[in-house]
C-alpha cells in the first residue's frame, strides 16, 4: 500500500509539477498582501468574525484542490488502460489496499504542494509586513492540509468507477456542488417552502466543505474539522474500496 502511495507521490519531481511549484510561489508572492476573509456572508457565520484563512490561502488551497482532483482521477485509469494494474496486483497487494494507496499518494502529493506554498506565503507576508504578521493565526493554515483528504478520496473512488476524463468531470462537479452548500441557508430565504425542502435535502445529502472557511477560534473547532474531514475521506474511500474489488478489470 505504502509503495502504491509512493509511485503517486513521486509525480512531484517531475517537471510539470515542479512548474507548479513556481507557479504557486508567484502567486504567494502576488497574493501576500491581502487581508483575511470577511465571513458575514454565509449566514452559518453570522457572528461576522474573521477567518484566520486570507485570500491568498484561499487560492493556494483551491489550486490545491484541482491538482488533487487531477490527480486522484487520472491514476487507477491510466493503470487500467496500460494495463500496468495486472502487474501491480500481480504482488503481495490486494486491490483496496492499491486504491487505498492511490489515495494516501494524492492526498500526501497535493498536501506537500500546499505545504510549500504556504510556508513561501508565510515567509512573503512576514518580510512585507513583520510587525502585522501573526504566526499563531497563520499556522493554522496548515490545517487545511486535512481539508484536502475528503477531495482526493472523491476523485479517488470516482475514478474506480469511471475513465479519468469523465471521473475529473464527475469529480470537478460533485466538488463544486459541495462548496455551494454553505449558501444553502440564505438560498431557503428566497424560494417558496416546498423548493425549500428539496434544497434542504441536497444541503443533507452533499458534503458542506463550508468549513474550509471555519476560523478555529476554540479548540473544539479544530476536533469538529478533523472529525469531518477524515469521516468523509473513509465514506468515500470504503465505496471506492468496494466497487474497485468488486469490479471486473478485463
Amino acid at each position: 500500500m505504502l509503495t502504491i502511495a509512493r509511485f503517486t507521490f513521486l509525480k512531484i519531481f517531475e517537471p510539470a509539477f515542479f512548474f507548479l511549484i513556481g507557479f504557486g510561489a508567484v502567486l504567494s508572492y502576488i497574493t501576500s498582501g491581502t487581508q483575511t476573509l470577511d465571513l458575514s456572508f454565509f449566514s452559518e457565520f453570522s457572528s461576522g468574525e474573521k477567518s484566520n484563512l486570507d485570500m491568498g490561502a484561499l487560492i493556494l488551497i483551491m489550486l490545491s484542490n484541482i491538482i488533487a482532483i487531477f490527480v486522484g482521477s487520472t491514476e487507477i485509469p491510466r493503470d487500467i488502460n496500460t494495463r500496468m494494474i495486472t502487474i501491480l496486483l500481480s504482488k503481495p497487494i490486494s486491490r483496496k489496499k492499491y486504491v487505498l494507496g492511490r489515495f494516501l499518494g494524492t492526498w500526501g502529493l497535493t498536501a506537500a504542494l500546499y505545504a510549500v506554498w504556504l510556508t513561501l506565503l508565510g515567509g512573503f507576508q512576514y518580510f512585507n509586513l513583520p510587525d502585522l504578521f501573526n504566526f499563531q493565526n497563520f499556522a493554522l493554515n496548515y490545517l487545511y492540509i486535512i481539508s484536502l483528504a475528503p477531495i482526493s478520496a472523491v476523485a479517488v473512488t470516482v475514478s474506480t468507477y469511471l475513465d479519468d476524463v469523465p471521473a475529473m468531470i464527475v469529480s470537478f462537479l460533485f466538488i463544486s456542488i459541495s462548496f455551494t452548500m454553505g449558501s444553502v441557508p440564505i438560498m431557503i430565504k428566497v424560494f417558496p417552502n416546498e423548493f425549500a425542502n428539496l434544497i434542504l435535502l441536497f444541503y443533507y445529502l452533499l458534503p458542506n466543505f463550508a468549513y474550509l472557511f471555519r476560523s478555529f477560534e476554540a479548540f473544539y473547532q479544530v476536533i469538529a474539522f478533523l472529525c469531518y474531514c477524515m469521516t468523509l475521506s473513509f465514506i468515500f474511500i470504503k465505496i471506492g474500496t468496494t466497487h474497485f474489488d468488486e469490479r471486473d478489470l478485463i
